[in-house]
C-alpha cells in the first residue's frame, strides 16, 4: 500500500519531466490520477503505459493559461 493509496492526485505538465516522473510515481503508488499537458496527446499516451501496470490515470485537456478554465 503506497502513500496515496486511493487519493486523488492532480498533476499538470505531466507529459514530461518532472510531472511524468511524479504522475506515475503516483500511480504506482495507489493514486488515483488526473494528468493533463499542454500536448494533450502526450498524457493519453501515458494513460496506455500505465494501464498495463494496473494505474488509474485519467488524462484531461487544462490550460491554465486561460482563466476561464480554472473554476475554484
Amino acid at each position: 500500500m503506497g502513500r496515496v493509496q486511493d487519493k486523488a492526485c492532480v498533476v499538470t505538465g505531466a507529459g514530461s519531466g518532472i510531472g511524468k516522473a511524479t504522475a506515475l510515481r503516483l500511480a504506482a503508488e495507489g493514486g488515483k490520477v488526473v494528468v493533463s499537458d499542454i500536448n494533450f496527446g502526450v498524457p493519453k499516451k501515458l494513460l496506455m503505459r500505465s494501464k498495463n501496470q494496473g494505474a488509474q490515470l485519467l488524462p484531461i485537456r487544462l490550460m491554465f493559461q486561460i482563466l476561464s478554465n480554472v473554476k475554484i
